[in-house]
């Protein structure tokens, strides 16, 4: 069977429509290229129009490049066998079930991998991790207080391999991996990807993609360019909530957005109700002067298992700082290994901003914290604030991040009523509030809900409004992760709708904001170029600081897929 597998291709369909490929027919046996013409849904938001036909050539023949549905040329001779022949009416051939790779095996993998694995009805073949114990403990979520059992338990080790090193795994042809999942912390992200990417795998990576805009703009356009499917793990785009509210803005229903505000408190603070903001605001423990250092070295070794240079990866040295200083999940506060809350929610958070307005780049960014930032921590709140272009039909809009337990100015009377009368302990702790010329819309990603107000204080003017009509130019997401193996199966790209199209640019505008922190200045943006215009001191935070072996290359630039407006004015600032 093993044979016959490698010569199933993927490349597209041939007169499918969109939903599950194991769910076709026929099965398609033989050696094949395709050109074929699939009806997909590209993102109206990069595209400019939600549905056309794509037509592709595809001349790639390994078996990667395509499971299941093949396609035809002129040249190609194939016999299609009707599925019931090779194995009975419910036969799922192995050739339709995508061979995924887990690399970080932590906290978050204890649900995410099976979850994308029970989902799409794909198969677990390796995982890896750089301690060998800690997957094997069982996880409770901060988030709910769910329990989980750790990767290593769900997936016996004489049933799926382990590895520390993930390019020993990836060497392993064996394994036959289509697929590699990536739930490192932050600074593993794009250097996991990258080497995925160059063994010829699809990547599915955990928000944010990475640590600097260097490196997330050097996998967005090398997946563009190899026709690798991607996707950024922010489920909550799935949702059909966010799509509602992008067809209220895009239909008017609130005029002209000019202005986007975002807060993220941290909800594990108890809110009230009698003081405002409603939850502390920053951490007086953190300073100016602890925020330069390091952790100490920890006076001891690193426990059995748990390699330190590999978890460290590509970030500078530091010691090892004990037991549960970074690893396990302590790292996020670190510049090296995570960015704060922003780099934590940013990604979530943002995303129904991007999508609903048609966002890619910012013209500037500017941030401000309780102090200067420091050379290594995190700040404990943050301030940004990015303006952006005129896009099609929308004007220009600014949008505000608020953390931290910080919020915007205007319209308190909104954020305090959506805290005081939410029914339950949340209170909107993270939400996005659309200000338009006509009206305001406030949405929050998780608990999932929205609500319409006046301008007018006390006017009704929403009061009959259907926040459950049916869709009317998005379609329904089939889900996250199966929009994932669904675009393996076709070989199209475009399937997924977080791609790194949409993701990269997206988590690009957040690590600017952490730019804009550190640096200390306003920074006008070159999206073409990677330039801060006239701020030459802001390319340390765009391109990040390596180890010596670690280095990743960087991205062709100017970037042709980005418009050269801004070009004159970098070259006059030179």
């Amino acid at each position: 069977m093993r044979v016959a597998r490698k010569k199933l291709l993927r490349t597209g369909s041939v007169n499918q429509k969109p939903g599950k490929v194991e769910d076709s027919k026929f099965l398609l046996v033989g050696n094949l290229t395709e050109k074929s013409t699939t009806q997909i849904w590209v993102n109206k938001m990069r595209k400019k129009n939600d549905m056309k036909k794509t037509t592709k050539k595809k001349t790639d023949i390994s078996r990667r490049k395509f499971i299941g549905a093949a396609a035809i040329t002129a040249a190609s001779v194939f016999n299609i066998v009707p599925r019931h022949v090779l194995g009975g009416a419910n036969f799922t051939s192995p050739s339709e079930v995508i061979r995924m790779a887990g690399i970080g095996c932590g906290s978050h993998a204890s649900f995410f991998f099976p979850g994308m694995i029970n989902e799409t009805g794909s198969k677990m073949v390796a995982l890896c991790d750089v301690d060998t114990e800690f997957p094997k403990l069982p996880v409770i979520r901060a988030s709910g207080g769910a329990h989980y059992d750790g990767v290593y338990q769900t997936y016996p080790e004489n049933e799926v391999p382990r590895f520390q090193d993930y390019n020993e795994m990836l060497e392993r042809n064996d394994l036959d991996i289509d697929a590699v999942l990536v739930a490192t912390p932050d600074h593993q992200h794009m250097p996991v990807t990258m080497a995925a990417f160059r063994k010829d795998k699809h990547v599915y990576c955990e928000k944010d993609l990475g640590v600097n805009i260097y490196s997330v703009r050097e996998a967005t356009q090398f997946a563009k360019s190899n026709n690798r499917v991607t996707q950024m793990g922010i489920g909550n785009h799935g949702r059909v909530e966010m799509r509602r509210i992008a067809e209220a803005i895009q239909t008017g229903v609130i005029g002209d957005v000019t202005e986007v505000n975002v807060w993220c408190d941290d909800e594990y603070v108890a809110k009230s109700t009698s003081t405002w903001p409603p939850r502390t605001v920053g951490k007086a423990w953190k300073t100016r002067a602890n925020s330069d250092l390091q952790l100490p070295a920890y006076n001891g070794s690193p426990p059995a298992g748990f390699d330190w240079e590999a978890w460290l990866g590509p970030a500078k040295d530091h010691p090892y700082a004990g037991p549960g200083k970074y690893h396990h999940r302590n790292w996020r506060d670190w510049w090296d290994f995570g960015g704060g809350r922003i780099a934590d929610i940013g990604c979530h958070a943002m995303d129904w901003v991007f999508f609903a307005l048609n966002l890619k780049y910012p013209l500037s960014v500017e941030a401000e914290g309780r102090f200067e930032a420091g050379d290594e921590r995190a700040a404990d709140w943050l301030k940004v604030k990015w303006d952006f272009p005129a896009r099609e039909n929308m004007q220009p809009v600014t949008v505000n991040w608020y953390d931290g337990n910080t919020r915007p100015d205007n319209y308190q009377y909104i954020q305090k009523e959506l805290n005081d009368n939410s029914g339950d302990t949340d209170g909107w702790a993270r939400a996005s509030m659309f200000i338009g010329t006509e009206g305001i819309l406030v949405a929050q990603f998780y608990p999932t809900r929205w609500k319409l107000y006046p301008l007018k204080r006390g006017s009704n003017k929403y009061a009959n409004f259907n926040y459950n009509k049916r869709l009317s130019i998005f379609p329904y997401s089939k889900g996250h992760y199966r929009e994932f193996t669904t675009g393996i199966k076709a070989g199209d790209p475009n399937i997924t709708q977080c791609g790194f199209d949409y993701s990269g640019p997206l988590s690009e505008t957040v690590l600017l904001g952490i730019a804009a922190y550190r640096t200390g200045k306003k920074l006008e943006w070159d999206p073409r170029n990677l330039k801060a215009i006239g701020t030459p001191e802001a390319d340390q935070f765009l391109k990040g600081e390596y180890r010596a072996g670690w280095v990743l290359p960087s991205p062709v630039l100017p970037d042709n897929n980005y418009p050269a407006d801004r070009e004159n004015k970098l070259k006059v600032s030179q």
